[in-house]
């Protein structure tokens, strides 16, 4: 799982997300969440 900038564009941050998804479906919405929120983590 990763997530990126891919660029910027005026106020718009352009953000790629890549997800695995995993053999229960409750385990892939656990998978998506915790990408989304490295999206959403301050950058180092």
């Amino acid at each position: 799982m990763t997530a990126r900038i891919i660029r910027k564009e005026g106020k718009k941050l352009i953000i790629e997300i890549s997800v695995d998804f995993e053999d229960s479906m409750l385990d892939s919405e656990e998978a998506i969440q915790a990408v989304i929120n490295e999206a959403g983590s301050p950058l180092p």
